[in-house]
């Protein structure tokens, strides 16, 4: 796949693709919840919410700063979590699967309502916040690392219970720090190298990210029962990011853009999985497509 670099307009670019996508995925599964809920001192029950957009606005105006823009929505996005993954809402989670002859887990055929509900819960929690992480994403490196950090540790939580979920936000995760990291570069400037799109990266930011490629490997492989051929997929994007770096040749950041077209083929491979169980499942799970589809650079 050929790629290209964004323009110094990329974060224009970049909120134009999310409204379009954002369409897509009404279209699936209906008006998301795209708040940021806002708590006053210690209190456990929110105020308040405001829109994601009202946020990064009131960042971009300087009212806020990009750590406390960061921490107002890990804050809000730990609320919503914990709505939702309680052990009740686990169990409703892994009851919507069953052993196959192999041992293998597979979704059931048919599905009760309240395991119905709470698989659709879930999903839509998820999809939300992963929408909400790939915008605040392209903000900045610290940006990056706050939500990526975050969606790994929620993502841990479903590797028991809801596997096929967990596969998929595992190729989320890789594909919206690939993605941030060839949107960022195209606004912002620095000291250090000069990217395409006129951005420029320092050592600070190369260390960040690299880190954060390679401990979502690390994270990858935890247990000994990892995706291997994700690992070696983000190994290979670590070997773009550091030849592209210590060559002081940043042009070669574009051939990141073919890990996300190689990131979204296996996407579709683990949607696909879920053909051969309950109908209802498999249209939660096309849902997914639509936002991996917007993370593709082409």
């Amino acid at each position: 796949m050929r790629t290209k670099p964004l323009n110094p307009h990329s974060m224009e670019v970049i909120m134009e693709n999310f409204r379009h996508f954002e369409k897509d995925i009404i279209k699936q599964v209906g008006e998301h919840d795209n708040k940021v809920y806002l708590f006053e001192s210690d209190s456990r029950r929110p105020s308040k919410y405001i829109e994601l957009e009202t946020l990064i606005k009131n960042r971009r105006q300087g009212l806020i700063s990009e750590r406390q823009m960061i921490r107002m929505w890990e804050r809000s996005a730990v609320f919503q979590i914990e709505q939702v993954l309680t052990e009740g809402m686990m169990d409703d989670l892994r009851a919507g699967y069953e052993s196959a002859k192999s041992g293998v887990l597979k979704i059931v055929d048919k599905m009760s309502t309240t395991v119905a509900a709470a698989w659709k819960k879930v999903n839509d929690v998820m999809i939300s916040l992963s929408m909400q992480a790939y915008q605040l994403a392209t903000r900045s490196v610290s940006a990056v690392q706050g939500v990526v950090h975050k969606l790994m540790d929620w993502n841990a939580k479903f590797k028991e219970n809801h596997p096929i979920l967990h596969k998929i936000l595992s190729i989320i995760i890789f594909m919206v720090i690939i993605y941030a990291i060839m949107a960022l570069f195209g606004a912002e400037a620095h000291a250090g190298v000069t990217l395409p799109g006129g951005g420029e990266m320092n050592d600070t930011q190369y260390e960040a990210l690299r880190g954060l490629l390679s401990a979502w490997q690390d994270h990858t492989l935890a247990g000994g029962q990892g995706d291997w051929s994700q690992a070696l997929d983000i190994g290979n994007a670590i070997k773009v990011l550091d030849n592209a770096y210590q060559t002081k040749n940043l042009e070669l950041l574009t051939q990141l853009g073919e890990h996300t077209g190689i990131a979204f083929t296996k996407l579709q491979e683990v949607v696909s999985q879920a053909q051969a169980g309950d109908e209802a499942a498999f249209d939660l799970f096309k849902a997914w497509l639509d936002v991996g589809q917007n993370m593709v650079i082409h």
